[in-house]
């Protein structure tokens, strides 16, 4: 029902830019008249502001209202509703004890209970920033082994989840040149820094035909990031976005390891909104503590991503 109404949200947020754009294009009918009424007046305006201009001129030097013209610029804001086919592959341990997930995106949308994801970007000239949010409960279970000593022992596993990943950065836009390669026309691209901020909670049962256990934690660290985006233009309608980034280091209280890449072809659907269709990969190598206090995430995440972006 969640997936379903999540479609409808999208196909609602289209329409209103369609809506909008076709407003905009019929508001130059609308004020024709009022246009052709104020011809008089704008030519009287025009001569006044003629004679200013060649005073400028004779001085050597533009108006205040012409340095104010050349050296404004817009601010751009990007808003994109996600849609990431997530599965999960790697261990996870708590109070020492470990489990294996292989989770794949059917199993966890039949299981999951909520999920929200979106990303904003805000640009003026060669500088901007993003915001990049994920946050997801969801209950799964598998089938593992743990070892006793010498003795293995088959058990069944639950595990329910909830887990937030925020990143965010700031990008200068260092290339910016028209290419004749790999049938693109235009190429830009910008290095960032930023962080990664990931907070999880685990619940883990573990069941077997002798006897049961429950182990449950939560831990959040936080990952300095470095990366690069790139864009590059294939046609009017086409274009392909590159980005990737690593972080951690073992730094302080961070993970030993982090890397991400996301690849996503965009179509222009509308001036202002934007289908993009791809993959996300996240790998996210954490550990903290010893023995029964050991807490371990050791996992890809990784899907198909699909988004509609909304330009302002």
């Amino acid at each position: 029902m969640r997936t379903v109404f999540g479609i409808l949200t999208l196909i609602l947020v289209v329409g209103m830019v369609q809506a909008e754009e076709q407003a905009e294009d019929l508001s130059p009918l609308t004020t024709a008249k009022a246009t052709d009424s104020s011809t008089q007046a704008a030519n009287a305006l025009r001569d006044s502001s003629d004679d200013t201009f060649l005073m400028a001129q004779d001085t050597g030097e533009p108006s205040d209202g012409q340095l104010k013209l050349a050296g404004e610029k817009q601010w751009e804001f990007d808003f994109r509703v996600n849609g990431w086919m997530v599965s999960i592959d790697g261990d996870v341990t708590v109070k020492g004890v470990e489990s294996h997930m292989d989770v794949d995106f059917l199993d966890i949308l039949s299981d999951i209970e909520w999920i929200l994801m979106g990303r904003l970007e805000v640009r003026r000239d060669k500088w901007g920033g993003f915001f990049d949010g994920v946050y997801a409960e969801l209950k799964t279970d598998a089938d593992t082994v743990l070892s006793a000593g010498p003795v293995d022992i088959d058990v069944d596993i639950d595990i329910e989840m909830h887990l937030a990943i925020l990143e965010f950065g700031v990008f200068y836009e260092l290339l910016d040149r028209d290419v004749n390669f790999l049938g693109g026309r235009h190429l830009t691209g910008a290095p960032y820094v930023g962080g990664r901020y990931v907070s999880l909670d685990a619940d883990i049962d573990f069941d077997s035909s002798n006897s049961s256990l429950n182990v449950s934690g939560d831990q959040d660290w936080f990952d300095l990031i470095i990366g690069w985006r790139t864009r590059l233009q294939i046609s009017d309608k086409w274009a392909l976005n590159l980005d990737s980034n690593i972080g951690g280091f073992d730094i302080g209280d961070s993970s030993d390891f982090s890397h991400e890449t996301t690849i996503l072809f965009g179509y222009d659907m509308t001036k202002r909104s934007t289908l993009l269709l791809g993959y996300r990969y996240l790998h996210i190598d954490y550990d903290d503590g010893s023995g029964s206090s050991k807490f371990e995430f050791d996992a890809e995440i990784k899907g198909p991503l699909v988004a509609v972006n909304i330009h302002f």
